[in-house]
């Protein structure tokens, strides 16, 4: 403060000169009603694109190189690179050194773009400078933490309602609690270790992904493994040995139970997610790794799901054969059929054909009506199952065909 005094008197009294580094042109000295500390031009010039800063910019500003004086280092502030040149100038709102350590406080409340941000990130790094952004917006980066790791900025977040700081960790710090760890070296160390974390976490999850991608595609497995038993549309199952659908089916629910097992084991490498409600979500939150016996455990799981779902899609396979050969058999009993007109009393009518219609029909107010007096509403471009007779017929008419997906109720 006696400093500045001596400057304002100086420039008053003995026509001490002040040059605005933003311009090169003539300024002044000026204290505010809040006791603030700022140069401002005589006559700003057209061609400079200073423009002045918040209150609330200027008194953190003015706060922190008040909190770096008091720890015992030498602090400036609007402080200019040794190097003027274009390329390595910069302005430090707050530039303080202690035993060769340099370092720069920048309080960002204003937008600044990601490119902007990075220039002036590297002016400082060519200049051994150590940065320290105070910033609004983290430009799509998670966290501080995200920030250092990917943009390698040392950063922390200001909450504008009260000028207060947080982080990822901490939703309210105070901002002399929060210069002292960046000058002892406590902050750096703590981005240090969160940038050390995410890489190793990122280990954990490259060795992981591919169980995971593993226990993803089960979903996949187990919907087609359920359409196939439960294609009881054409009733291919009722037929089979009870036996062998009783197993495809109790296979089918122990593999739904490995798979919910799974899940549980895979999530538990995730962290919780809750809804605004505080119920939980049911998408993962971030991953946060697992040991390595996890991993073994999963893995061992995988195997035994593995045997289990062989087990079940050679069961299935052999029911699937013992449909294709009956099919088979069935259809070459119909070709004796289809040249002939069927007799009604030599029909059984518990058998059954898949009839494919065709898209020109003879219908009668939506209706296609069969000898046998069955009735079948708008079946145009349809395949429906269809008594033996009606399909017969429907045939020798023209209305379609019969294709090769037919059922017959066994003979005792």
């Amino acid at each position: 403060m006696k400093k500045w005094e001596d400057l304002k008197r100086r420039q008053r009294k003995e026509g001490y000169s002040v040059t605005m580094i933003c311009c090169n042109s003539p300024g002044h000295l000026r204290t505010s009603k809040n006791k603030l500390q700022f140069f401002y031009h005589k006559i700003k010039p057209e061609s400079c694109s200073w423009a002045p800063a918040s209150v609330e910019h200027e008194e953190m500003k003015n706060a922190i190189y008040t909190i770096c004086k008091s720890e015992g280092w030498e602090a400036d502030v609007e402080y200019p690179s040794p190097d003027n040149s274009p390329e390595n100038k910069w302005i430090a709102d707050v530039f303080a050194i202690k035993n060769n350590r340099k370092v720069v406080f920048e309080v960002q409340f204003s937008q600044i773009s990601q490119s902007v941000l990075n220039e002036r990130e590297l002016k400082y790094t060519k200049s051994g400078v150590e940065s320290y952004w105070l910033l609004k917006d983290f430009f799509g980066s998670s966290d501080e933490k995200g920030f250092f790791i990917y943009e390698k900025i040392r950063s922390i977040g200001i909450e504008e309602s009260n000028n207060t700081l947080f982080t990822s960790e901490n939703s309210l710090i105070q901002l002399s609690d929060w210069v002292k760890t960046c000058l002892s070296g406590e902050y750096l160390e703590y981005l240090n270790k969160s940038a050390e974390d995410f890489k190793q976490k990122s280990k954990e999850l490259e060795k992981v992904a591919s169980l995971f991608a593993k226990i993803n595609y089960i979903s996949i497995d187990l919907r087609s493994i359920k359409e196939t038993l439960s294609f009881d549309k054409y009733h291919y199952f009722q037929y089979f040995s009870p036996q062998d659908t009783f197993q495809a089916w109790e296979l089918f629910k122990d593999l739904q139970s490995q798979y919910g097992l799974l899940l549980d084991k895979k999530n538990q490498f995730y962290s919780s997610e809750k809804l605004p409600d505080g119920s939980p979500s049911q998408k993962n939150g971030k991953f946060i790794g697992g040991s390595d016996d996890q991993i073994t455990e999963i893995t061992k799981l995988l195997k035994k799901y593995s045997e289990t779902e062989s087990i079940c899609t050679s069961l299935l396979k052999k029911m699937e054969t013992y449909a294709l050969e009956k099919l088979q058999k069935n259809r070459e009993n119909y070709s004796k059929k289809i040249s002939e007109k069927p007799k009604r009393d030599s029909i059984s009518y518990g058998q059954k054909a898949i009839f494919q219609f065709s898209q020109d029909l003879p219908l009668e107010n939506y209706w296609l009506i069969a000898s046998s007096g069955n009735k079948y509403q708008n079946p145009v471009g349809c395949k429906w199952p269809l008594v033996e007779a009606d399909a017969i017929e429907f045939e020798r008419k023209g209305y379609g065909k019969i294709v090769e997906e037919l059922v017959y109720v066994p003979e005792d």
